[in-house]
């Protein structure tokens, strides 16, 4: 029986689908999943043409960001299970620097979703108030700021 692979996994693996031109066997390899899994994989949920993506900077910032956001739930993870004072120094700076790079992508992402939306049609515009971007933007980085280390920008 074969190994059942995490949707975390999956998703990862189509971002690079979307966003790259690397071979299936590339994507597999990297992921350390078999090519013919990937091959079934995209076959039964019915992926569209590969790379097709690649030049959209809302996918691009999004997969920089799920990646950065890996990396640092990784990093936290590592804070949860050593003592504050026992943890590792390089650790604690390398979380530091992916703050800031999640922060940075964060705000890229808002900025390019806001650019590239297209404009409400007056007429078939719903009732509901819309996504105040800008609010949205200040929240995440409200959130990050108590989580960085103090004097750490």
């Amino acid at each position: 029986m074969s190994k059942r692979i995490p949707d975390r996994v999956w998703a990862a693996i189509r971002r690079d689908w979307d966003t790259t031109q690397d071979t299936s066997k590339d994507i597999a390899r990297r992921h350390n999943v078999s090519y013919n899994s990937l091959r079934e994989h995209i076959r039964r949920n019915e992926w569209p043409e590969k790379g097709m993506f690649r030049d959209d900077p809302a996918a691009n910032a999004r997969a920089l960001c799920e990646d950065l956001s890996t990396d640092l739930r990784e990093s936290l993870q590592i804070l949860r299970t050593h003592a504050p004072l026992q943890e590792p120094p390089e650790t604690a700076a390398k979380r530091a620097s992916l703050i800031n790079a999640h922060r940075r992508a964060l705000a890229a992402l808002i900025t390019t979703d806001r650019l590239l939306a297209p404009l409400p049609d007056p007429s078939n515009t719903p009732a509901s108030t819309p996504l105040d971007l800008e609010a949205a933007l200040q929240e995440i980085l409200t959130r990050l700021n108590r989580l960085a280390p103090a004097g750490i920008d």
